[in-house]
């Protein structure tokens, strides 16, 4: 049966009760294995130390006797590790949703007060310097309508840049729920048939 390895957003964990639905609503069409990232204790996106390649490198490690039918899917900060493995790592199929828009430059459309809440110097000066790649499969990035402009805009340079599919989910935001998981699942479903 196809793998689905699933990285969720920051804060959040497949144990919620909506990724338990979402899990449970992929059973007999995927076998999905929750990537973790082990970052639900610090007030820094990568950890007190930690850098956004050790975060790739961590995410990287879970991903085990992979093939090419293989299925990776991930959210906000874990649609970012989602992208950049699907960079490195030739999946059947790359799902992004609402990718975190902090590579590239990206960080400049922020207050750098805000910034610094939740970045070290050294995290920010390694994610100033790394940049987006090209998926080496199939790609869809989706965005809610109601996401903000940063996520909106990224999504759409990335999907113009690399030709992958975009898919804007009307009436969703930047959560995991409601009209944006069963767009997601409906995605999935469609693609294991």
């Amino acid at each position: 049966m196809t793998k689905l390895y699933l990285i969720t957003g920051l804060g959040e964990k497949n144990t919620d009760q909506n990724y338990k639905d979402f899990i449970t609503s992929l059973e007999g069409k995927y076998v999905v294995i929750p990537v973790d990232l082990g970052l639900d204790n610090s007030p820094y996106t990568f950890g007190e130390n930690g850098s956004f390649g050790e975060m790739l490198a961590k995410a990287r490690a879970q991903i085990v006797d992979n093939t090419p039918d293989d299925v990776i899917m991930g959210f906000s900060i874990g649609a970012l590790i989602t992208y950049q493995l699907a960079t490195e790592i030739k999946f059947s199929k790359a799902i992004i949703c609402s990718i975190c828009s902090i590579l590239d430059g990206d960080l400049d459309f922020y207050p750098a007060e805000e910034v610094k809440k939740i970045f070290t110097d050294k995290q920010i000066r390694d994610l100033l310097s790394s940049q987006y790649g090209r998926p080496l499969g199939l790609t869809t990035l989706l965005y809610g309508a109601n996401e903000t402009k940063e996520v909106i805009a990224r999504s759409k340079k990335l999907a113009k840049q690399f030709e992958v599919l975009l898919v804007e989910i009307s009436g969703a935001g930047h959560n995991f729920s409601g009209q944006y998981l069963q767009s997601v699942k409906n995605l999935l479903i469609q693609a294991s048939t």
